[in-house]
Order: C-alpha cells, then structure tokens, then sequence
C-alpha cells in the first residue's frame, strides 16, 4: 500500500470529510510514528540484514612532539587523516592514552586533555581506533562473525572488557566484541554537487566520492528536502529509501550534506593488529514515507492494518476519542497476531506438556 493510500483509508476511518495540506501531514506523521513503532515491535525477518566491518591497525608513521599541559600534539612524518578523530592517542613510554578531540592537519591534532608526560619531541607514538561504528541503518546487532577460528566473535559485556582483561588496547585478533553506546561526532560529507529526478530514487553526485563517506540509513539533506540512503552503488551513485519530491537537474546541480545518524558502536578486543573483515547481521531501521505517490512501508501488506490501527488510535488519543483505548487493544492484538504467523521457522521438536498425576491427599 502506498503512502497515500494509507491517507486517504485513515481519513475515512477518522471520518475526515476533506483532507488539506495540515491534516495530511498530521495523518502522515502518525503513520510515520506507528510504521517504525511496528517495525521495532520484534525481530522481523523481513528486515534482517548484513553487511562488513574493515578494521583499522594501529597507526604509527613518522615521530611526534608533545608538550607538558598542552592539548595540541605535532608530527613529523606523518599523515594524519580526519578519521582519526574520536581515536586515542599513546606517546612511547606513557601508560595514558589521550582522546583525539579534534584533526587539524596531517601533522597536527588536538586532545581532549592537556599532556601529563614530559615535553619531548620526535619520539615514537602509537593511534588506535577503540570503537568501531557501524552503518546508520543497523538498530540491533544480531551476530558478528569471522572469516577464520569458529567463525563468530564471542559477544561480551562492558564489564568483562574493564574488569577481566589486564589491557583492553593490547592488539592481536580480536576474538570479543561489545557494543558501546553512538558515534557522537556523526561526520558529514558534502563534497560535490548531486542531481535528482522527481519520483526517482537515485540520487547521481558530480565529483562525488560516496563509497568510502556514506553509508546505508545516514541522512540527505538537500534543501528543505531531506532523505535516507538505502544502498550506495559507486562514488557517483546512490539509491535512496524515498523517492525524489523535486526534480535537480544536471544544468544546476545542488549543494547537498550526508550525514551519519546514531551509528551504533563496538569494541573489539584484542584491538586488530592488522585489517581485517568482520561479517555481521542486523536488524534494520526504517523511516519515513515521504512521497505520497511512491513510498510503501519496507514490511509486507500484513502490516498495513497493524499501521493503520495504531495511526488511527493514536489521533483518536489527540482528539479525546474515547473509545481510542478499545482501538489501541486492538493494534496490540494485531502485533501479537503478526508475531505468530510471519515467523518463518517452527520449533524443531514439538513441545509437550508433562503429564503430571496429581495426588488426592498426602
């Protein structure tokens, strides 16, 4: 069912006579609401996923020169990348690693905390990458995996990484994984121009290098239009998960920004010692339906009245409807119902129930 016809069935659910621009965007947002609030309701198979991690080893070209209660490290020899913000810093014989705050050049970044250690110049250093951040879409990991031992990295606890192990940075091949928390830095890519075509979902980049900036779920800003990349096909291409409202042509193409958004995080332990590729598989976000005559719910035509219910009971709630908690039992209903029968797998061995005689008297 496509977005509008999801409008136009809970405005005659609502009694709406005639819809205008306000109640439209009123019905479309609580469709929107009650599309992602199903989705994240379970573990639908309709929106498992995978996709690859690369790790990054231990950067250590070149020589640095650090200052006592100075934020600001300088290098020689080295090359430096804005990537590198958000890692950890460890000057040769210290026992403290510093949090890059902030990249300023291939020779220079700066710290969270001022340096504790002596001054010293064109002394060795090492930079680590201590959290790794997946792509925007992933909302929950459900296995990671290898292409060598047993084949899966065991999954453990933030206590087990700070309490059980004696150096969380020593490096090897990483065996445990944890999660940890978002990217807080969220980085951006705006370089280029793109050009777009009404009712399309490709989204084509001028001097564009999207393969290794964007990912899957991250945000696209162009204008007051904004959209999410489904999948990235090359450095000049994407698809997006709504279709186009406006048509950019190649006479005057627009400034745009792509933006990372809640990329979930994790800790490898041993830190990689070298590049490797971790599989994994996860649970898709989705979001908003946008275009009216194109966009659909990224879930099969047994969730339409699931979304319908909860719309519809939702604004019943905004208009002080009493019988919106009659219509709320019911979209649960529908949930518990979708639980049942769009499970693809079935128990390999019947469940009995234990006979048990009970006894008259003891």
């Amino acid at each position: 069912m496509l977005l509008k016809d999801f409008i136009i069935e809970l405005g005659d659910r609502l009694k709406v006579d005639k819809l205008t621009s306000e109640g439209k965007n009123i019905l479309t947002r609580k469709l929107n609401q009650t599309y992602k609030e199903v989705a994240r309701a379970s573990d639908w198979e309709v929106l498992k996923r995978t996709s690859e991690l690369r790790t990054v080893a231990n950067y250590t070209a070149g020589t640095v020169s650090i200052t006592i209660d100075s934020r600001t490290v300088t290098g020689s020899g080295t090359t430096w990348v804005s990537a590198m913000q958000g890692r950890y810093f460890r000057p040769a014989g210290s026992e403290n690693w510093y949090k890059i705050a902030r990249f300023v050049s291939t020779t220079e970044i700066t710290l969270v905390t001022p340096i504790i250690e002596a001054t010293q110049s064109g002394i060795a250093y090492t930079i680590w990458q201590k959290f790794y951040y997946l792509q925007s879409d992933v909302r929950k990991i459900i296995s990671f995996h290898t292409w060598y031992a047993d084949g899966e990295l065991n999954d453990k606890s933030n206590y087990y990484l700070e309490e059980m192990t004696t150096n969380p940075s020593s490096t090897g091949r990483p065996e445990v994984f944890t999660p940890y928390g978002v990217d807080p830095y969220e980085p951006s890519y705006s370089t280029g121009q793109v050009t777009k075509t009404v009712d399309s979902t490709v989204l084509n980049g001028i001097s564009t290098l999207w393969l290794d900036n964007v990912t899957s779920g991250d945000k696209i800003e162009i204008g007051d239009e904004i959209y999410r990349v489904e999948r990235v096909e090359s450095d000049i291409r994407i698809i997006m998960h709504n279709a186009a409202l406006t048509t950019v042509g190649t006479d005057s193409p627009a400034a745009y920004t792509i933006t990372r958004d809640n990329a979930i995080g994790l800790q490898l332990y041993p830190a990689p010692d070298a590049v490797y590729l971790f599989p994994y598989s996860y649970q898709k976000r989705v979001y908003d339906m946008v275009s009216e005559d194109n966009d659909s719910p990224e879930l099969p035509e047994d969730f339409d009245l699931a979304i319908l219910d909860g719309a519809e009971a939702s604004r019943m709630r905004d208009l002080s409807d009493v019988k919106w908690l009659a219509k709320m039992e019911e979209y649960k209903g529908r949930i518990v119902d979708l639980r049942r029968t769009m499970a693809t797998t079935k128990p390999r061995f019947k469940q009995m129930r234990p006979k048990i005689v009970s006894r008259s008297s003891y």
